[in-house]
């Protein structure tokens, strides 16, 4: 049930919404910007983890537990509610940069016990009709991740893809720095810079640092979507 005044916010000409994304949130999860906050964690210039694919690899694994959920949402039925779904995403991991076999295992068995539920209290063609609708909206396999919330897709994908990640790369330096400089000094002051220029251990954890850095990060525009909420942008300037 929308509010009085959804229709005069959808139409007002200053009011910017965001296209084919569920919220600014989701205009930084994407590859650019993970990498981007690898780097600014790490300084690690060469990662040699496919950040494209496990973004993909996570929106084609939880695409059908995402429909599902829509679509019961869509009947106002609580089955499977944001935050059960938000509990799914929760046991998201990755091995390198694969998803683990624990995590694919279990989102079969989630795919199997909704889809026996709606099977029982809904028609094929209904659920069928709105895959349907879904894909025409833009829904796919590939894009889904777009359209879950936004602060999940934050925390429970990018944060997860980027911190196992941006903890391997630290270790290696750390091991670096232990291993080659013998002097006392040097190495404490290697070691107390790149605490301070990543902003982790000096002051935050690396969990709290990458939020803070994803919070932080302007829009990419290169993004297809961010593109389209740039066009809304040059209207409202001229």
């Amino acid at each position: 049930m929308y509010h009085a005044y959804t229709n005069d916010l959808r139409n007002c000409p200053y009011v910017i919404h965001t296209i084919d994304t569920y919220s600014i949130e989701n205009y930084k999860v994407h590859p650019v910007l993970l990498r981007r906050a690898i780097y600014m964690c790490s300084f690690c210039d060469l990662i040699t983890e496919d950040i494209d694919n496990m973004l993909y690899s996570f929106s084609q694994s939880y695409y059908h537990l995402f429909a599902m959920h829509l679509f019961l949402m869509n009947k106002h039925d609580n089955q499977y509610t944001q935050s059960k779904f938000k509990a799914d995403l929760h046991k998201l991991q990755f091995n390198g940069d694969l998803i683990t076999q624990n995590t694919l295992d279990y989102i079969s068995s989630r795919e199997k016990i909704i889809k026996q539920y709606i099977s029982q209290h809904y028609s094929e063609t209904e659920y069928n009709n709105f895959i349907v609708s879904l894909n025409n909206n833009g829904v796919s396999n590939n894009t889904c991740w777009q359209y879950m919330n936004g602060h999940d897709i934050l925390e429970k994908v990018a944060i997860k893809i980027t911190q196992s990640i941006s903890s391997r790369y630290r270790n290696k330096y750390i091991e670096w720095v232990h291993s080659h400089i013998s002097q006392k000094t040097r190495k404490d002051n290697l070691l107390k810079k790149f605490y301070n220029t990543t902003g982790v251990g000096s002051v935050h954890q690396l969990r709290d640092r990458l939020i803070e850095i994803f919070y932080d990060f302007p829009v990419d525009f290169r993004f297809v979507p961010a593109q389209k909420t740039q066009s809304q942008l040059h209207k409202i300037w001229g």
